[in-house]
């Protein structure tokens, strides 16, 4: 979670360090404008409980009694991060800005229907970004429609929602960009269809792109356990090139192993493994993260040399937490 709030500015999801410029497992523009807008409870931050403070580093993260975010104050209070919710305890607003920069400030609203569904999102900043959400009943969403502009770029999205009976079964996109960008995979037209255990948690879900070639990726599958905790992560088939990302959890869902894997930009196997020391409450209070990276071998750039690992590197994060 470190300088996590990073990741809301930037708005950039990496799948390897060493694959960067080929990071195509949809990583959609649109998708990672929703967690930059969503991530607003104590769960997104790995914690629970009556959480009142995160202070991770330099930052800190504030919290209502309901585990609602409130406020962020990051990278030694230079930036600002400001949630406001209506009577019915939805998010309604959102306010970030950069204290020693006026200029430098992003809006974002949120609006409800009488259900209390939401039906359209909006953010006015450094980029600009528009979702409209149509229902076609109360808990069924019918179409939605995605607009961003960021500079010279305008991008588009139309979603249809398809079900069987009251399951969610696949969401159609249309996708269009002014700029053509052909590296970003969540500008393709595809349909990601979805299976479910029997007790309705996800299982599956697999974005099929509408596009023949033999230089793209044709598909990406995300398994799930059934406490919905995201398994794997499959780019394209091992029978041409391929990406892998693999989540191991404990007993009480903690993310304890990582591994990535796959011959994008070259044969790659990267870990993680993850240890915790956690407080009275049950949430980490330090996370001791173990990274190797394995490389080809300078003999067969087919197979993998793991008796030589070319990174293998060790770091500590530490954070508190006041409660209420």
């Amino acid at each position: 979670m470190k300088k996590l709030l990073s990741l809301f500015l930037y708005l950039t999801i990496t799948f390897s360090i060493y694959s960067q410029n080929r990071a195509y497992f949809y990583k959609n523009t649109f998708r990672t404008e929703d967690f930059y807008l969503n991530n607003n409870s104590i769960n997104d931050f790995e914690a629970k409980g009556q959480v009142k403070e995160i202070h991770d580093g330099k930052d800190v993260y504030k919290f209502n009694k309901n585990g609602q975010l409130l406020k962020v104050i990051t990278n030694d209070s230079i930036l600002k991060r400001n949630v406001q919710y209506n009577e019915s305890g939805k998010i309604s607003q959102i306010l970030i800005r950069h204290l020693d920069r006026e200029e430098w400030k992003e809006e974002c609203f949120f609006k409800y229907n009488k259900d209390d569904k939401l039906i359209n999102k909006s953010l006015i900043g450094y980029s600009h970004y528009f979702k409209t959400i149509h229902y076609k009943s109360k808990n069924k969403l019918d179409k939605a429609f995605y607009l961003r502009v960021e500079g010279q770029d305008t991008l588009f999205m139309e979603e249809k929602y398809n079900y069987s009976k009251k399951t969610l079964t696949s969401i159609d996109r249309v996708c269009s960009s002014s700029a053509n960008n052909q590296y970003d995979y969540g500008l393709y037209d595809h349909t990601e269809h979805f299976e479910y255990y029997d007790n309705k948690v996800l299982k599956k879900s697999q974005i099929i792109y509408k596009i023949i070639s033999e230089m793209h990726t044709n598909q990406i599958t995300s398994l799930y356990d059934q406490n919905a905790n995201l398994t794997m992560e499959y780019v394209d088939d091992s029978t041409r090139s391929y990406m892998i990302k693999e989540f191991i959890y404990d007993q009480n869902q903690n993310l304890i192993k990582e591994i990535d894997r796959g011959d994008f930009d070259g044969l790659y196997h990267n870990t993680w493994d993850y240890t915790y020391v956690f407080d009275g409450k049950g949430n980490w209070i330090e996370k001791k993260v173990s990274y190797i990276f394995i490389k080809p071998s300078h003999r067969d750039y087919s197979k993998l040399d793991f008796n030589n690992p070319f990174i293998k590197e060790n770091r500590t994060y530490n954070r508190k937490i006041i409660y209420y």
